[in-house]
């Protein structure tokens, strides 16, 4: 409500969806999880069909530069969103299901591959990289309580080590003109962006200048509760930006304060995933976490500058009705997960 300058219309159907979602997750929570475990073929090729809608240009809704809706009567919603926990179903079925055998060097490399084709296909049918990247987090955080090939696990990790190394190295060598600047590839523009946000000021990088102007005045105590005054002129306040506007208003000590509630969270779903009553409801609980973790981590980077600006939004606070009926229906999969565990 605050983020967005008091706009009645965004809090409205923003409060529909989270009624809405809270029903879903305590209907979700009264059915036994291990139900998903049959369908989840059925549930992750449903959502891959949605995402294939995405080509469809009668059905795509473009908005902010971007078509990653689709509009089916008169519904709006991202299907990468419903993708995310269809890859979590799934991926817990195929880790369930592998077993032990995922120790070995090609099981461990066939599910990679597997996260990646995951990935990729967020990215080739609804353009959104940034989805693509949380798909493929997700997975290997599946994929590493599962006990993997370390072998594989660490080369594969020292590569991405040295490939992240090598590419920081390479755009941080580059040198352009403003002219020059304005006619390279939108990905290099990006990471040029991030790298000297000062030197290549221009109309794309006022988010994330102004993300940090928020920050910064916010300093200790914040300006107070509805107090900002960067949501005035910062994009996406209530969506990517939210943590900004966060900081501004309650300042350091409200947003540690937000991060620890976030920690709590994490530390419930980390208990549910120890104490689940078998593997599959582990695994699910793992990449619920999962994908509320990176999603936080990559959110609070972008809005401090920490990484390029990839357009991900803030769990449970930023403003989207999808995204929410998503994450609250995880919730309810969690408990239902907890509801089975049974402690002495």
């Amino acid at each position: 409500y605050s983020a967005t300058l008091y706009t009645e219309s965004y809090f409205r159907k923003q409060a529909v969806f989270a009624i809405a979602g809270i029903v879903i997750m305590l209907v979700v929570s009264l059915i036994d999880y291990h139900i998903l475990k049959k369908f989840a073929p059925v549930i992750f090729i449903l959502a891959l069909i949605s995402l294939m809608l995405l080509l469809v240009p009668q059905l795509r809704v473009e908005l902010n530069n971007s078509a990653r809706w689709l509009k089916l009567g008169g519904l709006s919603f991202q299907p990468a969103e419903i993708f995310k926990i269809a890859v979590i179903i799934f991926n817990a079925a195929v880790l369930n299901k592998c077993g032990k055998k995922i120790q070995k060097a090609s099981v461990t490399l066939e599910f990679i591959g597997l996260a990646i084709i995951e990935g990729g296909a967020v990215v080739v049918f609804s353009d959104n990289l940034s989805s693509g990247i949380i798909v493929i987090a997700v997975a290997m955080c599946m994929l590493f309580v599962s006990k993997p090939n370390k072998k594989v696990c660490f080369i594969l990790i020292a590569l991405a080590v040295v490939f992240v190394a090598g590419a920081l190295f390479y755009y941080e060598s580059l040198d352009y003109s403003p002219a020059e600047f304005a006619t390279i590839d939108f990905r290099t523009q990006r990471v040029l962006r991030w790298l000297h946000p000062e030197k290549y000021n221009d109309e794309k990088n006022f988010q994330t200048l102004h993300s940090l102007y928020a920050i910064g005045s916010g300093s200790f105590g914040g300006k107070g509760l509805g107090n900002s005054t960067e949501k005035m002129i910062l994009p996406e306040a209530m969506n990517d930006m939210i943590f900004a506007i966060v900081c501004e208003e309650l300042g350091f000590v409200g947003s540690t304060f937000l991060l620890v509630l976030y920690g709590i969270l994490m530390q419930r779903l980390a208990f549910i995933a120890r104490n689940a009553k078998e593997f599959f409801g582990s695994l699910i609980s793992v990449g619920i976490f999962g994908h509320i973790g990176v999603q936080v981590m990559l959110n609070v980077a972008v809005a401090t500058n920490s990484m390029p600006n990839t357009g991900v939004t803030l769990p449970f606070f930023s403003y989207g009705g999808t995204a929410l009926v998503i994450l609250l229906a995880e919730m309810g999969i969690a408990l239902s997960v907890s509801r089975h565990i049974s402690l002495e």
